[in-house]
């Protein structure tokens, strides 16, 4: 901030990575503008941080509005997210730069394609325009922004208008994973599962290990609370095998590609005139991996529609899923079994353990205030500001209000039970 001579105060601009420059655009403009290289200069309107802290825990993000002036006097403008992985080891390991790469240039399109095939437009997802590989993995994707789209608010969640629209095209994100890997198999060895592999056992371990102690240290104000703590203790031990159980399947399961972040901010949404809910697109495809579709059912349920719905309606929203998802499988000709309603609940059960995992695990991060803390360090590091932010997200009232009647329906299904 700085002062002038009136005595108002003006805002700095932001600091920029050194990289994020004019020739950082110039070859997007000649290969998806089709202009001649050496013809144009690169013009930058604006370059401006989002998403801010609490938003997002893997990336840094800028919103970039670019032109290109030709040297005939024409103008081509660019509205792109340039999205920076932040550089971690646990991050490089589970090779989420080549995992999102590989979704946003092979997968996403042979989906789209499949459902062009029977005549349905459907879009997953922005479009990306370029990749940079090196000491900073770098995704540029259209601002879909400009579309009219743009995220719900985490903390309030979303109503049951809002979970329909984003359901119906999880639905149809997961038929067209399913229908690819019957007549394909695996399209890579990347969408094996990283919360499973020897990678991923250290990061769970640790991970555990830090939110425990919070976690358990909420659950002790009612008989209630004390009993439902007890549960949970037995239940997570031996974390990382009943994680590999809830998450493993074979041939025999209804296997799609999971998007395996389902969290309010990594759904974007337009909308109609009258301000209902007309179309969701899925973003941040960091983590996807092939296994059974209810766990992104649970990531999803527990941590973005409203209190109220999830409290409420679980098992309402289920079923319209499973309504939809069978109809995309018959639309885009599954050669397989078609899962059942009833299948979807059983396999729910079987796979509650991730469920339980996404109580602790995923929706206080959800629900938690804005700080500056709110990054990877924040959640394993071991500084007092560290601790503190950990505090923070677990002593969270909003969260607390969620959990409880979260945890009564998991306990009144056995899914807190897991010894």
């Amino acid at each position: 901030m700085a002062s002038t001579e009136n005595g108002t105060v003006d805002e700095q601009p932001p600091k920029l990575p050194a990289w994020l420059n004019e020739a950082f655009f110039e070859d997007i403009f000649v290969s998806q503008h089709r202009l001649a290289p050496g013809k144009f200069k690169v013009l930058i309107n604006s370059i401006i941080p989002t998403g801010g802290a609490g938003e997002n825990y893997t990336s840094s993000l800028y919103r970039a509005n670019v032109d290109a002036i030709c040297d005939d006097g024409s103008t081509n403008t660019l509205a792109v997210i340039i999205k920076a992985i932040i550089t971690m080891p646990e991050m490089k390991s589970f090779s989420v730069f080549a995992r999102e790469k590989h979704v946003y240039e092979e997968t996403l399109p042979a989906m789209e394609q499949l459902w062009a095939e029977t005549g349905e437009t459907i879009r997953f997802g922005p479009r990306c325009w370029k990749t940079v590989e090196g000491d900073t993995d770098i995704i540029v994707l259209d601002d879909l922004g400009i579309e009219g789209y743009s995220v719900a608010n985490r903390q309030k969640g979303v109503g049951m208008e809002h979970a329909q629209v984003l359901l119906s095209k999880l639905a149809k994100f997961h038929a067209a994973g399913a229908v690819l890997y019957r007549k394909n198999g695996p399209a890579t060895p990347l969408y094996d599962c990283m919360l499973i592999d020897p990678a991923g056992k250290s990061f769970m371990e640790q991970y555990y290990k830090v939110i425990k102690p919070v976690f358990f240290g909420i659950l002790s104000s009612t008989p209630e609370d004390e009993r439902y703590k007890s549960k949970m203790e037995k239940s997570m031990e031996n974390d990382f095998e009943k994680t590999t159980a809830a998450l493993s399947f074979d041939d025999s399961d209804f296997v799609a590609l999971c998007h395996a972040d389902m969290w309010t901010n990594n759904h974007m949404y337009s909308y109609h005139k009258s301000g209902t809910p007309k179309d969701a697109l899925l973003i941040d495809y960091q983590g996807p991996f092939y296994g059974s579709p209810v766990s992104d059912l649970f990531y999803y349920i527990i941590s973005s529609p409203s209190l109220e719905l999830k409290s409420t309606r679980f098992d309402e929203m289920i079923q319209y899923y499973h309504s939809q998802l069978a109809e995309a499988l018959k639309k885009l000709a599954y050669p397989g079994t078609i899962p059942s309603l009833r299948d979807i609940h059983i396999d729910m059960l079987k796979r509650g353990y991730f469920g339980m995992q996404c109580l602790y695990g995923i929706l206080p991060v959800v629900l938690a205030d804005k700080s500056e803390n709110a990054n990877m360090d924040g959640f394993f590091g071991e500084s007092e500001e560290n601790q503190k932010f950990r505090r923070d997200v677990y002593n969270n009232p909003l969260y607390y209000k969620h959990l409880k009647p979260l945890l009564k329906l998991f306990d009144s299904r056995g899914l807190l039970d897991f010894e």
